[in-house]
C-alpha cells in the first residue's frame, strides 16, 4: 500500500512539473494564438536555456543572473530566426511555417551538441534554495516550491502583459485584422518579431529553472515538447486558460501515474489526449489567447 506521504509528495512534484510545463506551453501558445506559427523549435530553446543557464551559473554563481541572461540571448536568438527566416515567409501555406521551425530545431540540437557535447549534465541547486521544508510530517525540497511560485509569478505578469499593454494590443489586434492595424502606421512585423522572440525567451527561461531537477542532453527538449504540444491541444489551439489547465491534467497525471502505475504514464498522458479529442475535439477552452 501506498503511504500518504508518498501521495502528497508526488501531488506536489506536479504541481512544480505542471509550472514547467505551463512556462513552455504559454510560449508555444503566445506565438500560435498571435502568429498562427506552431514552433516546433520550441524545445530546442528550452534546452538552449538550459545550457546557458548552466554556463552561466557555473562562471558566476548567481542563478538569477542566469535566469536574466538566459531570456535575453534565447529571446534575441529567437527573434534573429524569426526576422531572418520566417518574415519573408508569412501569407504563405503553414506547412512552410512547421519546415522551417522544425530545420531550427535540428540546427539548434546539433550545435548543442557540437558546443557542449553529448554527455548528460547537471546543474547543482542553488545553495539559497538548496534546503527542505518540514510540511507536516514531509521533507519537501524547497526547491520545488520556488518552481511553482516562480512559474505561477511569471505566467501572472506574462497575463498582464498580453491584455494589458499597449504591446499586447497592438498584437491582438494584429491577429484579428492585419491591415487595419498597418493602416494605423503600426509597425506590425516588429511586434511580431517581439513576440516571437518573447516566447523564446520564456522557453529559455523555462530551461535553466527546469535545470536542477533534470538532466541536461542536447536532446532534452523533445519530451518536454511532446508533453507541451499536448497541453496546448488539450487545452484548446490559442488558449491561455486551457494552457494551465491541461497542465496541470497532464503534470499530475504523469506524477500520481509513476506512484500507482509506474512503466504506464505515457500511455496515460496519452490517453488523456484521446478522451479529450474524442468528448471535446477543439479543446477544453477552445478560445483564443485574446480572449481567455
Amino acid at each position: 500500500m501506498v503511504a500518504t506521504s508518498a501521495i502528497i509528495a508526488q501531488a506536489l512534484n506536479g504541481l512544480s512539473q505542471m509550472m514547467l510545463l505551463v512556462l513552455i506551453a504559454s510560449g508555444l501558445t503566445i506565438i500560435f494564438g498571435l502568429m498562427d506559427i506552431l514552433n516546433f523549435a520550441h524545445g530546442s530553446f528550452y534546452m538552449l536555456g538550459a545550457y546557458i543557464g548552466l554556463s552561466t551559473y557555473l562562471l558566476t554563481e548567481q542563478f538569477f543572473l542566469a535566469i536574466v541572461v538566459a531570456f535575453i540571448l534565447v529571446g534575441a536568438l529567437g527573434g534573429l530566426l524569426e526576422y531572418t527566416t520566417l518574415r519573408p515567409l508569412y501569407g504563405r501555406d503553414p506547412v512552410d511555417h512547421l519546415l522551417i521551425t522544425f530545420g531550427f530545431l535540428l540546427v539548434l540540437d546539433q550545435s548543442a551538441h557540437f558546443i557542449w557535447g553529448a554527455d548528460l549534465k547537471s546543474m547543482p541547486t542553488p545553495d539559497l534554495l538548496d534546503f527542505s521544508l518540514q510540511l507536516g510530517m514531509l521533507s519537501y525540497p524547497a526547491y520545488r516550491i520556488f518552481i511553482f511560485l516562480f512559474g505561477l509569478a511569471f505566467v501572472g505578469g506574462m497575463f498582464l502583459l498580453i491584455q494589458r499593454s499597449n504591446m499586447g494590443l497592438i498584437i491582438r489586434a494584429g491577429t484579428h485584422n492585419t491591415e487595419t492595424v498597418r493602416s494605423l502606421g503600426i509597425n506590425l512585423p516588429r511586434a511580431f518579431t517581439m513576440t516571437f522572440a518573447f516566447g523564446a525567451g520564456i522557453a529559455g527561461v523555462s530551461g535553466v529553472i527546469a535545470a536542477p531537477v533534470v538532466g541536461l542532453s542536447p536532446t532534452m527538449g523533445v519530451s518536454i515538447i511532446i508533453d507541451a504540444f499536448i497541453v496546448v491541444v488539450i487545452g484548446g489551439l490559442g488558449s491561455f486558460r486551457g494552457s494551465i489547465v491541461a497542465a496541470f491534467i497532464i503534470a499530475e497525471v504523469r506524477a500520481l501515474g509513476a506512484l500507482f502505475f509506474p512503466g504506464f504514464t505515457s500511455i496515460l498522458v496519452l490517453l488523456a489526449l484521446v478522451v479529450t479529442l474524442v468528448i471535446k475535439p477543439e479543446g477544453l477552452f477552445p478560445t483564443s489567447i485574446t480572449e481567455a
